[in-house]
C-alpha cells in the first residue's frame, strides 16, 4: 500500500501545483460552459461558501484552544498535587484537543479508558482526576459549541445545537 499511498501523494500535490498555476484560466473555461447568469450564481455560492468555511474553521480552532487549556490545567493540576508525572503535557494535551474536533473520537476516547485504566491498576487519584476533567471538558464543550460555532456562522444557539445532534 506504500508505494501506492506515495504515488497518489505526489500525483495529488503535482496536479494541485498545476491546478493553482492555471487557476484564472480553469475559471474561465467553467464560466465559458455556463450562462452569464449562472456564473454570477456560481460566483456568490463559492464566495459564500468560503467564507463560511473560514468562520467554521476558525470556530472550532478556538474550541481546539478551549479544550486544550481546560486540559493543560486539568493534567497540570494532577501533576501538582502528585498524581500524574509525566513530563510531555503539552503534546498529550494538544493531540488530545485535536482529536476532540473528530465527531467519533474526542477526549472521552482518551480520557475514559485512561481514567479506568488507572483506577484498575491502583492510581485511584489519576484516574478520578482524569474523569473529573472529561466530564468537565464535556459540559464546558456542550455550552460553548453551539454558541461558539453559532455565532461564528451567524444561527442562533439553539438552531446550531439542533443541527448538530440531528446531524
Amino acid at each position: 500500500q506504500i508505494p501506492s499511498v506515495l504515488i497518489a501523494t505526489v500525483i495529488s500535490i503535482i496536479s494541485s501545483f498545476f491546478m493553482a498555476i492555471d487557476y484564472d484560466s480553469i475559471v474561465r473555461f467553467v464560466k465559458a460552459q455556463i450562462s452569464p447568469k449562472y456564473g454570477e450564481k456560481l460566483s456568490k455560492t463559492k464566495q459564500i461558501i468560503f467564507t463560511s468555511m473560514g468562520k467554521l474553521v476558525r470556530s472550532y480552532g478556538l474550541i481546539i484552544i478551549i479544550t486544550w487549556s481546560e486540559l493543560m490545567v486539568g493534567l497540570g493540576i494532577l501533576y501538582l498535587i502528585g498524581v500524574y508525572d509525566a513530563n510531555y503535557i503539552v503534546g498529550l494535551t494538544l493531540l488530545i484537543a485535536v482529536a476532540d474536533i473528530l465527531p467519533a473520537i474526542g477526549t472521552g476516547l482518551f480520557l475514559i479508558p485512561w481514567g479506568l485504566y488507572s483506577l484498575i491498576t491502583g492510581e485511584i487519584g489519576l484516574g478520578i482526576g482524569l474523569l473529573i476533567i472529561y466530564v468537565i471538558i464535556y459540559v464546558i464543550r456542550q455550552i460553548i459549541e453551539p454558541k461558539i460555532v453559532g455565532g461564528t456562522v451567524g444561527l442562533p444557539g439553539f438552531a446550531t445545537i439542533m443541527a448538530m445532534y440531528i446531524g
